[in-house]
């Protein structure tokens, strides 16, 4: 043998020394115990199914919302975050007088909508499986399909007493982070609240509604003037800011996740409620539980100016606290009323500490209504780890080459997020529950005195829990699906108590 080669072998085998002696020692005692579980355990596992509970345990030991994502979650997620989904753009609700499936409005440039689906039709079967025993839910599931499925839906029209066949494929829809009130018939959003019911803004002049100190927290200058950026809505006039009836022109935003376009939504709206002379802003961030970051930061600086904090941060690498501000235009200097409960947590936790503290301070005019958030206040980082093999479909294959075969033939993507920062309001207030946190512990974010308004103390509800849980159910679907009349909107105060509580700030 040359000896050049024997030069070779031994470099190679000085290299391969060193990497076993430096690698970690732990990866072959984790190879050993999977296959002696694989092998030698009661209950007969996949390797796919270990793979997810190693991980699902290698990652909760960081904290309780570090955390594995497995394939089918990972996709769901990536939806959410892109604000998109496959779907005909077919929106329905029961009808609890006939119980049918009635169609309340088809979504714009939709599928179902350019084939001339109307409200009122009622949803008789979905590629012939009739839905009469499905569940609302059930029934979107088979409306929200993948992009370019085809779908036969079978309506029945009462104008006509025809039944019609429309063949619709499903198209790439967006998925609106910012809702309204209620959807009109053309499936957008009316985002304006119906007048308070019994109410009239001190004798009739709207201005005051948005002059007169909070309870607790907004706090003249010396000079008598609100301090900071806070303007009088209008023209200075007591025609300003109200509607014919002399009621608050409430704007009413609800957030229901932070995903890619958020702020792009909710910059246009802003802008809108300005050039319609909005009174103020109610932003509904009830059962918000968070999404991306980055949004949430950025319309945080739509409500303060710019050379202001909107959060500040410490990192797993150091425990200096770290000022973050928003690149983002100050576009509203009006009263801002937040609405929380103990599902608006990490991200909506971020906005909502940001607005109550700059109003407690005298920057701007806001305060929170409802009840004490869920108190997630670490940041996580969430890591793509591509394509991840999937072989529990193939427990009964035996022969190891095709079943190598098989497993990547359709590869999933999965992630995992992990915990790498904590942050605090801009008064440095500790947001995070930790597990031993108790209720007088600081933590989450409590309403502003006086305008506490939990969920559960609704008077209709507590007269009969059970008939108002079915109601607001049904009046839930309307009211989302675009099949909820003009003359009913009023009710959504019945349904809402946090949200009446909330209005009644601005009479």
């Amino acid at each position: 043998m040359p000896r050049k080669h024997i030069y070779w072998i031994i470099v190679v085998a000085i290299i391969s020394f060193f990497s076993v002696w430096c690698g970690d020692p732990y990866a072959g005692a984790f190879r050993y115990i999977v296959r002696k579980v694989r092998s030698n355990a009661i209950r007969s596992l996949s390797e796919r199914e270990l793979f997810d509970a190693s991980i699902s345990g290698l990652l909760g030991a960081v904290d309780e919302n570090s955390s594995y994502i497995p394939p089918q979650t990972y996709d769901e997620l990536n939806r959410e975050f892109h604000q998109e989904i496959g779907s005909t753009g077919v929106l329905v609700y029961r009808e609890s007088e006939t119980d049918k499936n009635r169609v309340g409005c088809t979504l714009p440039r939709s599928s179902g909508r350019l084939a001339g689906i109307l409200p009122g039709d009622e949803l008789v079967s979905i590629d012939g499986d009739t839905l009469e025993n499905l569940m609302i839910p059930e029934i979107y599931a088979r409306i929200n399909v993948p992009v370019g499925t085809e779908t036969i839906y079978e309506i029945f029209r009462p104008s006509t007493r025809k039944k019609i066949t429309f063949p619709l494929i499903s198209q790439r829809i967006p998925i609106e982070s910012a809702t309204g009130v209620a959807r009109f018939s053309d499936g957008t959003w009316n985002y304006y609240l119906p007048p308070l019911p019994g109410k009239t803004v001190n004798g009739g002049n709207a201005e005051n509604a948005e002059n007169r100190e909070s309870p607790e927290n907004v706090k003249p200058a010396g000079n008598g003037e609100l301090s900071g950026n806070v303007k009088p809505v209008g023209n200075g006039n007591s025609e300003s800011g109200k509607n014919a009836e002399n009621t608050p022109k409430i704007m009413y935003v609800r957030l229901e996740t932070f995903g890619e376009k958020t702020v792009q939504e909710m910059r246009q709206l802003l802008r809108k409620g300005n050039a319609e002379n909005a009174t103020g802003l109610i932003l509904d961030l009830t059962g918000n539980g968070g999404g991306l970051l980055e949004p949430a930061l950025a319309i945080c600086g739509m409500f303060i100016p710019n050379d202001l904090p909107v959060v500040k941060v410490r990192s797993a690498k150091s425990e200096e606290l770290e000022d973050v501000f928003s690149s983002q235009e100050q576009l509203w200097k009006k009263p801002v009323v937040v609405l929380v409960d103990d599902n608006t947590a990490s991200a909506s936790e971020i906005l909502a500490a940001c607005l109550q503290d700059y109003g407690q301070n005298g920057v701007i005019q806001a305060i929170c209504v409802g009840e004490r958030t869920y108190g997630k206040g670490t940041i996580q980082d969430i890591f793509d780890m591509g394509p991840i093999p999937d072989d529990r479909y193939l427990a009964s294959e035996t022969d190891p080459r095709t079943l190598w075969d098989k497993i990547w033939e359709k590869p999933l993507r999965g992630g995992f997020r992990i915990s790498v920062a904590m942050y605090l309001s801009p008064n440095e207030r500790m947001i995070h529950r930790f597990p031993d946190a108790t209720d007088a512990d600081e933590w989450g974010i409590q309403p502003n005195s006086g305008w506490e308004a939990p969920w559960k103390e609704n008077p209709r509800r507590k007269e009969n829990p059970r008939k108002f849980q079915g109601e607001l159910l049904e009046f839930g679907q309307l009211r989302v699906s675009g099949g909820l009349r003009h003359d009913r909107w009023a009710e959504v105060y019945d349904f809402n108590w946090p949200l009446k509580r909330a209005v009644e700030y601005f009479y």
